[in-house]
């Protein structure tokens, strides 16, 4: 019985570290996708409207 729980406990620990990391890369891209959007979108936008 031992070997399987510490198997399963093993294979949770795991599971949840790579979760974590899957959500720690997720956010880290949406803020680093979201800061470009700002500083490349945002002052094209501000010039097209002062074109106009």
């Amino acid at each position: 019985v031992f070997p399987t729980t510490a198997l399963a406990t093993a294979l949770l620990v795991i599971f949840h570290v790579i979760h974590a990391s899957v959500f720690l890369y997720s956010a880290t891209a949406l803020l680093i996708g979201t800061t470009l959007w700002l500083l490349i979108l945002l002052p094209a936008t501000v010039k097209f409207i002062a074109k106009n």
